[in-house]
């Protein structure tokens, strides 16, 4: 019992002298490191970046495809033109040899005249389609290069937004939209009050701006910096004005009253975009003009089609459509802003003016398709336009 005793209290007196061993201190959590948050930044570029390319890769083939299709068909009205008139230089020649029978020679002229209808309703088609094919090949190339940049784009972080607040307008705001169809658009609102828009073509030397660029290096020049700009409605070869063009309060081109004619500018109703010398915006049907006095507007642009009148939709707009192309529109919301749309990739009519609906638009007017370009830097899109007639500018002064 004494041994017990003994050796209970001796393992007491050990335990109670033993030194406790100090606790380590709590290592904070070590970041990651500079390589992880480069690996990371890169994972996300190549899975965003691969997923854009290979979109661009889809939409390039099928233009080709289209192209492929549409190209055949030319071809075949070109030797059909080519036929006809060797047909009618034929029956030329032998109506210069005929010396009597008045009866076989009228018949010979109708023959003649048909095949002239004939000759021009095939010259019309082959334009058409011709048309077609080089907007197909513009939007090719259009896409080829975008998806060069994307390739050759090198993974650095988007400049901070501190660079980019410059080129915003106080009241003015930019948004992405899309439709049913998950079709992107790009929309840029205006408050007339607190920007200057303006329509621009030639400049004080009667040389044509061309592109946004030129542009914008003269308003820089008088102390301007452009903050957005698009092409103004569609334009003749030569870059004229197609319709009514007025800058500054002076007509430049007469307005086209003609009801019909090839292309989209000519499908009813057409109309005309116009900023008063109040510098009210309004967008109007072309039928409409004459209810406004011409010496109080400032600047006019005409195009086609009209894509909502009083809040209606185009009823030649069909939302299963086979026409896509890239398109640009301009309207004025219930607020009494402009309202501009341009798609970031190949949509319908039908999308567009949908598009203008959801921003509050009563009245929006197609600018142009196919070739659009847009230069809106607050977002980092810079492109510069080229070989355009009538553009729009939106500017702020330093």
């Amino acid at each position: 019992m004494k041994k017990v005793i003994i050796i209970l209290v001796t393992g007491m007196l050990f335990s109670c002298g033993a030194r406790k061993e100090p606790e380590k201190e709590a290592q904070e959590p070590k970041g990651p490191s500079q390589q992880e948050i480069a690996d990371s930044l890169s994972t996300i570029y190549e899975k965003e970046y691969a997923a854009k390319e290979q979109l661009l890769l889809s939409e390039i083939d099928s233009l080709n495809e289209m192209l492929a299709a549409k190209t055949p068909a030319i071809k075949v009205y070109q030797t059909r033109i080519r036929q006809n008139r060797d047909s009618i230089k034929k029956l030329n020649e032998l109506v210069d040899t005929l010396t009597k029978g008045d009866a076989a020679l009228d018949s010979l002229n109708e023959v003649i005249t048909g095949l002239q209808q004939d000759n021009r309703k095939l010259a019309r088609e082959r334009d058409q389609f011709t048309d077609q094919v080089r907007s197909l090949e513009s939007e090719v190339t259009r896409l080829k290069a975008e998806n060069k940049k994307l390739k050759d784009a090198e993974k650095v972080v988007s400049a901070p937004a501190k660079d980019l607040d410059k080129f915003k307008v106080a009241g003015n705001k930019v948004s992405r939209i899309q439709s049913e169809e998950g079709r992107g658009f790009v929309v840029y609102k205006v408050d007339p009050d607190k920007s200057e828009v303006r329509l621009f073509w030639r400049d004080d030397r009667n040389e044509l701006y061309d592109n946004f660029m030129s542009y914008r290096q003269d308003i820089a020049n008088k102390g301007e910096l452009l903050v957005f700009a698009t092409n103004g409605g569609m334009y003749q070869p030569d870059q004229s004005p197609q319709g009514l063009y007025i800058e500054n309060g002076k007509v430049l081109q007469k307005a086209d009253t003609r009801r019909e004619g090839y292309g989209n500018f000519y499908m009813q109703p057409n109309g005309i975009f116009l900023i008063s010398k109040k510098g009210e915006p309004h967008v109007i049907r072309t039928q409409d003009l004459r209810s406004y006095e011409r010496k109080d507007i400032r600047y006019a642009t005409q195009s086609g089609p009209m894509l909502l009148t009083d809040g209606k939709m185009n009823a030649k707009f069909m939302k299963d459509s086979p026409n896509f192309h890239i398109r640009s529109g301009v309207g004025v919301n219930d607020n009494g802003e402009l309202v501009f749309i341009i798609s970031e990739t190949r949509v319908r009519f039908y999308e567009l003016a949908k598009a203008f609906e959801e921003m509050g638009c009563k009245n929006a007017l197609y600018l142009d398709g196919a070739i659009s370009q847009t230069y809106l830097p607050e977002i980092e899109r810079t492109e510069p336009g080229g070989g355009f007639g009538v553009m729009i500018g939106v500017s702020k002064k330093n």
